[in-house]
């Protein structure tokens, strides 16, 4: 939630997490607000992607 920091903190973090998470491939970073209307799009592709892969994962065991 970028709405709670003040933008150095959040670009601090935005850097840090990576890579403290980087032996999680899966794991995806990135600032949100829906206050400041900030990271919507970026979001909305994040979890798009997710769902594509389990669509994609379910159609590849229906059919196995």
């Amino acid at each position: 939630k970028a709405d709670k920091l003040s933008r150095g903190v959040a670009n601090k973090t935005l850097l840090e997490v990576p890579a403290a998470v980087k032996s999680y491939p899966q794991v995806s970073v990135q600032l949100f607000s829906s206050l400041a209307k900030q990271g919507i799009e970026e979001a909305e592709s994040v979890i798009g992607g997710w769902m594509k892969e389990q669509t994609t994962e379910k159609s590849g065991q229906e059919t196995a």
